[in-house]
């Protein structure tokens, strides 16, 4: 690290059901490539990714959640110091898109903050160039954007993007945009 650069070290959350490839997007972000085969995290994971824009070296902690119903009592303890969160569904499972509302208030009864930014990521869009059937984008962006107006006097900013940890595609965008979010609330915060 130069002098005069300025670092940032931030616990972030990465949470939805169980199988919408969360472990996928991490493991694709952090540069490790995508596997078919993956067992379902147990409780959380975490990781550390740096990275450097302009002037500030960004250090995040990423928490990885297990999704499934049965790790709801221990989850809580994760969320803890986090400073925002990747919502994570996928496409073709309706019900994980339906139940983002249960993770958002799970997210934000957990967070010091009373709730921190957070970026909603409908994954596996790889899937829909296959024809699978999936949650319309324009679905997505019209309830993220209902979230926009409810929580902009916490200056809670929600950005929504289609990513697939299979090809890639938006996974570097998502953690982008997240970081994004997370200066501008902690700017309002002061």
């Amino acid at each position: 690290m130069s002098t005069g650069q300025r670092k940032v070290v931030w616990k972030v959350i990465l949470c939805g059901d169980g199988f919408t490839g969360k472990t996928a997007l991490r493991k694709r972000y952090m540069g490790q490539g995508f596997s078919f085969s993956y067992l379902s995290t147990i409780g959380a994971d975490f990781s550390w990714a740096q990275e450097t824009v302009d002037d500030t070296v960004y250090r995040l902690q990423i928490w990885d959640l297990a999704g499934q119903p049965s790790f709801k009592n221990v989850r809580s303890t994760f969320y803890e110091g986090a400073f925002g969160a990747l919502l994570v569904y996928d496409i073709t499972r309706r019900e994980t898109f339906q139940n983002l509302d249960n993770w958002i208030k799970e997210l934000f009864v957990n967070t010091r903050q009373n709730g921190v930014p957070f970026v909603v990521l409908g994954n596996k869009v790889d899937l829909r160039e296959q024809g699978v059937e999936c949650v319309p984008v324009e679905e997505a962006e019209e309830w993220v954007n209902k979230l926009n107006e409810k929580y902009a006097d916490q200056h809670i900013r929600v950005t929504f993007l289609e990513t697939s940890a299979k090809t890639g595609h938006n996974v570097r965008e998502a953690f982008t945009e997240l970081r994004k979010s997370i200066n501008v609330w902690l700017e309002n915060q002061e």
